[in-house]
C-alpha cells in the first residue's frame, strides 16, 4: 500500500506495466510523406482523462496551464513565478509575496485577488476539492477542513469562515499569508497547480475548462479538448516567461494499452512512461530513468506500551539490518534504488551519505541486546505481527526467512486488501510492522518528514514521537533561508534514521520512453506525464 496526501482519505497506488516493443531491430518510424525542411515543433504523447478545473482531481496535463506563486528548477528547488519574490518573517508564521505584470491568456492581468479566490474555493466544502489539506497551516483552515459532508453549515457561515481564512490582497500586486504555525516551506507548497490564481468571472462560466476557454497563466493554453479522445495545447500569446519551441502538444486517449504501443510504433507517439525497463536491446536505448517522488518502508509500532518494537530500540535495529534490501526488491519486483532514509534523489535534502546497512551478524548483537532489554531468553519468545497489503508480491515471504534465518525469529504475516488494510491502520496498534509507501505533492524536506513521522500526524501509523525530531522540524519551518533550512532537515532525518523509527526499503523509480528526435525533455521526481514540468523547453529536431 502507498500513502499519497492528494486527498483526505488515504490512496492505493497501483502501477500499470506498458509493454512497449519495437520490430526488431527497428526504432519508431517517421510517418510516411512528411515534407522536407526544418521540423514541425509538434509533441505528441498519450495521457489520461482528469479534470482540468484547479480544484479538481487533475493530472499533470494542467502544468501546461497554469502557474502559481512559486516555481520549481530542474534541481526541484523554489524559484519566483508569478510571485517575482516574497518575504518570511522571523517567526515563520507570515509570508508576504510580491506579483510580477503579468496577464492571462485573454488579456486580463493576474492580480492577487484571484489567488485569494482560488485558494478559498480549495477549502470550501461546497466544491469538495480533494486539496483543501495542501492550506492546512493558514490561519482559519483547519475549522474549513474539519466540516465533513455531514455536518456542512449554512451559506452565511461558510462564507463567514472562508471571509477569515489567513489570505488577503491588499493590492493588485500583493499577497498577504497568514499562517497559523510557522511554515517557511509554503513558498514550495504554493508551486503546486491547485494554488494557480483562479478568476471568478472565468471559472463560474459554463464551460470555463473546454477547450478554447480555459483562461491561461501558464505557457500554453487549451486549443482543443475532445473528451476520451484528445487534447490540444498551443503556445499561450501572453505568456510572461521564456517563448516555447513547441508550436503544439497533442495528447491522445488509447483504448488499450497494444494500440498505444502501436501508436508508438509508427512514430505517431514521441513520449511515453514507462513502470521499468522495456527489456530489449533498441528499447531500453531509449528509455530514461525517471526519479519518483516517494519512498517505500516498513513501519514499526512505537505507540503501544507492550509492543517489543516500540520498548527495544536494538529489536528495531536487528530486523533493519537482517534484511538484504537489494534481494528483497528484486523479489518483489521494485526497479527503483535502495533506501537508507525518506528524501529521494532528485528532491532538495536528500542525503546519498546515509546507506542502509545488511550486517547478519551486527544482527544478532543486536537482537541479544533486545532480548536482555525485553527480558526475554530465547528469539522463539518473541511474538510479532506485520500486516501488509496485495501489491508486495512474495516480499512477506522472503522477509520471514530472511528473519527467521538470520534472528531465528517467526514473524505472522497478514495479507489485507485495501479497504481492510487502511482501516485496520487507523483503527489502532494490533500490529507491530505495516509495509507502505509515502508519495509527496511538493518536492520539499517537510513534506517527506512531517506527515509521515511527526508526533500526533494523522498518516504517522507506526506513532513514532521524537521531541527532539520535531524540534528540528520546527526549528526549520521558522527559517526562511534554504541552505539552513536543509541543513535543519538533515539533521532531523538523520536522526530518524538513528533511531530506527522504520526500515526504508526503495525509491520509486520509472522509465520514460523517448523518440531520437525529441530534445531538451527534463525529467523531475514530480512528474506524472513524463517531463511535463518543463514541456515548454521540449523541442522536435529532425526525424529521420
Amino acid at each position: 500500500m502507498s500513502v499519497r496526501p492528494a486527498y483526505a482519505a488515504i490512496l492505493a497506488l497501483l502501477l500499470a506495466a506498458c509493454d512497449l516493443a519495437f520490430p526488431s531491430g527497428s526504432e519508431p518510424q517517421t510517418p510516411s510523406g512528411s515534407p522536407a525542411g526544418p521540423p514541425e515543433q509538434i509533441l505528441r504523447l498519450s495521457y489520461l482523462e482528469a479534470s482540468l478545473d484547479p480544484a479538481g482531481l487533475f493530472n499533470g496535463t494542467l502544468h501546461l496551464l497554469v502557474r502559481g506563486l512559486t516555481g520549481l528548477d530542474e534541481d526541484m528547488r523554489t524559484v519566483p513565478a508569478i510571485a517575482e519574490s516574497w518575504d518570511v518573517t522571523e517567526d515563520g508564521t507570515h509570508l508576504t509575496f510580491h506579483l510580477r505584470e503579468a496577464s492571462y491568456s485573454n488579456g486580463d492581468p493576474i492580480v492577487a485577488a484571484d489567488f485569494v479566490y482560488g485558494w478559498r474555493r480549495l477549502l470550501d466544502p461546497r466544491i469538495e476539492s480533494g486539496w483543501g489539506y495542501l492550506l492546512a497551516d493558514l490561519v482559519g483552515a483547519a475549522d474549513l477542513l474539519a466540516i465533513t459532508p455531514d455536518s456542512v453549515p449554512g451559506d452565511e457561515v461558510i462564507d463567514s469562515m472562508l471571509a477569515g481564512l489567513g489570505v488577503s490582497a491588499p493590492d493588485e500586486r500583493t499577497l498577504e499569508v497568514d499562517l497559523a504555525r510557522p511554515a517557511a516551506y509554503f513558498a514550495t507548497v504554493a508551486s503546486f497547480p491547485a494554488l494557480a490564481p483562479v478568476p471568478e468571472s472565468w471559472i463560474t462560466r459554463p464551460g470555463a475548462t473546454e477547450g478554447g476557454a480555459f483562461v491561461s497563466s501558464g505557457p500554453f493554453v487549451l486549443t482543443e479538448w475532445v473528451h476520451d479522445q484528445r487534447r490540444t495545447f498551443e503556445p499561450n500569446p501572453m505568456w510572461w516567461g521564456d517563448p516555447t519551441t513547441l508550436r503544439r502538444i497533442e495528447m491522445r486517449v488509447f483504448d488499450s494499452e497494444e494500440d498505444a504501443v502501436e501508436a508508438f510504433r509508427r512514430g505517431e507517439i514521441d513520449l511515453l512512461g514507462l513502470p521499468a525497463l522495456p527489456g530489449t536491446e533498441e528499447l531500453d536505448a531509449l528509455a530514461r530513468p525517471r526519479p519518483g517522488s516517494g519512498f517505500w518502508f516498513i513501519g514499526l509500532d512505537m505507540l503501544t506500551p507492550g509492543s517489543p518494537t516500540a520498548r527495544s530500540a536494538e529489536l528495531r535495529r536487528a530486523l533493519s539490518l537482517a534484511i538484504d534490501r537489494d534481494e528483497l526488491n528484486e523479489v518483489v519486483g521494485f526497479n527503483g534504488p535502495v533506501a537508507g532514509s525518506p528524501i529521494p534523489p532528485g528532491v532538495p535534502g536528500h542525503d546519498p551519505d546515509i546507506a542502509p546497512v545488511f550486517d547478519p551478524v551486527a544482527a544478532r548483537q543486536s537482537l541479544a541486546q533486545a532480548l536482555n532489554d525485553l527480558g526475554l531468553t530465547d528469539a522463539e519468545d518473541l511474538h510479532l505481527t506485520f500486516i501488509h497489503g496485495t501489491e508486495v508480491g512474495d516480499g512477506p515471504r522472503h522477509l520471514e526467512l530472511q528473519w527467521r534465518t538470520v534472528l531465528g525469529i517467526d514473524v505472522q504475516f497478514v495479507r489485507l486488501e485495501t479497504d481492510p488494510y487502511f482501516e485496520r491502520l487507523f483503527a489502532g496498534h494490533d500490529f507491530d510492522m505495516f509495509w507502505i509507501g509515502w508519495y509527496a505533492d511538493y518536492p520539499h524536506p517537510q513534506s517527506y518528514l512531517e506527515p509521515v513521522f511527526g508526533c500526533q500526524q494523522a498518516v504517522n501509523f507506526g506513532g513514532y514521537c521524537n521531541p527532539a525530531f520535531d524540534q528540528l522540524l520546527d526549528q526549520a519551518a521558522r527559517t526562511a533561508e534554504a541552505d539552513r533550512q536543509l541543513r535543519l532537515y538533515a539533521e532531523a532525518q538523520r536522526l530518524l534514521v538513528e533511531d530506527t523509527a522504520a526500515m526504508f526499503l526503495q525509491w520509486p523509480r520509472e522509465y520514460a520512453l523517448v523518440a531520437p528526435w525529441v530534445e531538451g525533455l527534463v525529467l523531475t521526481p514530480m512528474d506524472d506525464l513524463p517531463g511535463i514540468l518543463f514541456l515548454d523547453q521540449v523541442r522536435i529536431i529532425a526525424r529521420d
